[in-house]
């Protein structure tokens, strides 16, 4: 062997690859929710879904009822995660509009927005966050006051920028430092490993 074990890195890993991990007796640790790939496989993830359904608990108590959803509702399990927070505390309020990708033209983006009535949208992608909020300035509009923006974690596709939205934090250094422990783990004392989820903060 080259190494004693590996860190999985990433949104998108190969399942074929994952499954032959599972498989092989190679200790590994994901950072990152993981679905199952034949057994169960040993992860340190983020509460996306807990830390979305929050933002959205917030926006209905704020008075908002219409919410747009700018982001994919599949593939990773990061991206399904957010996507099943949001709807898990929808009742009450209505979905008018959903985009299931990401860096979509701004203007193209805003005026969906703003034909669906939506008074709030949601981005998981914080790129998207900064260039609609740009293009909703340079047309007059006020931001909150007229739309207001949630991201969905800072951490995606980063950009400098000092606009402020309400978010949460997705606590990086600690999922890393965890999963480099639990491989420690697996390596010196052939623990199997656990899957473990820490919380996002305001």
């Amino acid at each position: 062997r080259l190494a004693d074990g590996c860190v999985i890195l990433g949104r998108d890993f190969d399942r074929a690859e994952l499954k032959q991990l599972v498989k092989g007796d190679f200790p590994y640790v994901a950072v990152g929710r993981r679905a199952d790939a034949g057994e169960p496989v040993p992860y340190v993830g983020a509460d996306y879904a807990k830390a979305t359904a929050e933002l959205l608990e917030l926006a209905k108590a704020k008075g908002h009822s219409k919410f747009a959803y700018v982001g994919p509702s599949k593939g990773p399990e990061s991206s399904i995660d957010r996507w099943d927070g949001f709807n898990s505390r929808l009742d009450g309020a209505e979905l008018v509009l959903h985009i299931g990708t990401v860096g979509g033209p701004a203007a193209e983006v805003l005026a969906a927005i703003r034909a669906s009535g939506a008074t709030v949208v949601f981005f998981t992608e914080m790129a998207d966050a900064v260039i609609v909020d740009a293009a909703a300035r340079s047309q007059n509009l006020a931001v909150p006051g007229d739309l207001s923006i949630v991201v969905l974690g800072s951490h995606l596709r980063p950009m400098q920028s000092g606009t402020r939205f309400t978010t949460f934090s997705v606590p990086r250094e600690e999922m890393a430092r965890r999963a480099t422990q639990m491989l420690c783990e697996r390596i010196e004392a052939g623990s199997a490993g656990e899957q473990v989820v820490l919380p996002c903060e305001p």
